[in-house]
């Protein structure tokens, strides 16, 4: 065999290979980046939403948006018990199927299925 030959063979495939690897990544960098332009049409269904719910806009919309950048959300998990301290001094709790109730005096915090207050 040929080592010669072979290794040229190589390297011009891998080459190639990256030629079209880096092609890639600069048309995916280049689509995130470009801003996209508002149609006509989103505008006034923006503005028709707007509209239906009795809300007045007094500034101008740009006619390019930004795309934006993705957001990091983080959770942070309590027991039933911790959060109706913070709302209660001392609350008695009342376990119903899927939910709980908290009473103190005349007020409820209800808790539903540990996500929904």
């Amino acid at each position: 065999m040929n080592w010669s030959k072979a290794k040229n063979i190589l390297i011009l495939a891998f080459l190639v290979t990256n030629l079209i690897l880096g092609v890639n990544l600069y048309r995916a960098h280049e689509s995130n980046q470009e801003p996209s332009e508002l149609s006509d049409a989103y505008q006034n269904q923006v503005f028709e939403f707007l509209e239906n719910n009795d809300i007045t806009l007094v500034a101008e919309l740009p006619p390019i948006s930004e795309k934006l950048t993705k957001a990091i959300i983080e959770y942070e998990l309590y027991q039933p018990e911790q959060i109706a301290k913070r709302f209660f001094a001392n609350p008695s709790r009342q376990p119903i199927d899927d939910r709980v109730l908290f009473v103190q005096g005349e007020e409820e915090l209800e808790i539903i299925n540990n996500k929904e207050l």
